[in-house]
């Protein structure tokens, strides 16, 4: 029999809602920006890979070297002015469609954060509330806990969620409706959800055979 293993919102998981103020950040802040995090890179990247490594990373994708799109994180670093524990330069890629871009984002805290930047039918909602930025979702959980969790946060009428290296599923729950599989591609999956629900799980087997209950 398998052991089942479950875990609520919050513990060990942080969502903060973070106003990237993109429009406002002209190319030489954006610069200036990137400047000041690349002096603190090497002293943050030794830490962040330090905690990580005491038990490996649960997504290979950090350890990718970073491309165009990985580059362009004018979103990222707008966030990690609010919060310095972010980390622009290591942060990766991991999605890109009409919802947006879903963000890898690793601190130097020991944390690890999914990061949700909004586009097309998103960003047009956040502008009509009347915002002039970009907003970035984060969700953020210690990497010890990311090895076996998922991290979830909810966009909106969709949740987006990121799973550990080796996943290809999950099941999803959402109010009473029946369990419904959903396919995970790059450590990430996305499902819609209706305005009315309150609550719902994510499931799915862990690397030794126990079953994972993530709620949210």
């Amino acid at each position: 029999m398998r052991r089942r293993i479950s875990s609520h919102r919050g513990r060990g998981i942080r969502f903060t809602i973070v106003a990237c103020v993109a429009a406002a950040l002209a190319a030489t802040g954006i610069a200036d920006a990137a400047s000041r995090h690349g002096r603190s890179h090497a002293r943050h990247h030794v830490r962040a890979r330090a905690a990580a490594n005491e038990g490996g990373l649960p997504y290979a994708a950090l350890s990718r070297s970073p491309t165009q799109a990985d580059r362009e994180n004018e979103a990222v670093v707008g966030a990690a002015e609010q919060n310095g524990a972010l980390q622009p330069a290591e942060a990766r890629v991991l999605e890109i469609d009409s919802s947006g871009r879903t963000w890898l984002i690793p601190t130097s805290t020991g944390e690890v954060c999914l990061g949700v930047q909004p586009a097309g039918q998103y960003e047009a909602l956040e502008r009509e509330r009347g915002l002039a930025h970009l907003a970035l979702g984060l969700a953020c959980a210690p990497i010890a806990a990311a090895r076996s969790q998922s991290i979830i946060l909810r966009i909106y009428d969709e949740v987006v969620g990121i799973v550990p290296d080796g996943v290809r599923s999950v099941t999803s729950t959402t109010g009473d409706g029946p369990p419904t599989g959903e396919t995970v591609s790059d450590n990430t999956y996305r499902f819609a959800v209706s305005d009315g629900f309150q609550e719902g799980t994510v499931a799915f087997d862990t690397s030794d055979g126990a079953e994972q209950v993530d709620r949210f």
